[in-house]
C-alpha cells in the first residue's frame, strides 16, 4: 500500500549511523548478536490525508556485506 496508494507521499529519507549508546543498537544487538562497531539506520515518514507512519530500519552488518 505505502508504494501504490497515489495519495501517499513520502518525506525525505534520514539516515543516522548508530553506536552502542543508541536504544536502537542496542534492541538490533539483542535481537541478532550483531557485533560491536556501528549500525546505519533510515527513517521514512509517509504522509497521508494528514496521518503519518514512521518506518524505521537498521541494516545489519551481513546485509552491508552484499554491497
Amino acid at each position: 500500500i505505502l508504494f501504490r496508494d497515489p495519495l501517499i507521499r513520502r518525506c525525505a529519507l534520514q539516515f543516522a549511523r548508530l553506536d552502542c549508546r543508541h536504544a536502537l543498537w542496542r534492541l538490533a544487538n539483542e535481537a541478532t548478536g550483531a557485533p560491536e562497531g556501528h549500525l546505519w539506520a533510515r527513517r521514512s515518514t509517509f504522509l497521508r490525508r494528514g496521518h503519518s507512519l514512521v518506518v524505521i530500519e537498521i541494516f545489519l552488518p551481513a546485509v552491508l556485506a552484499l554491497g
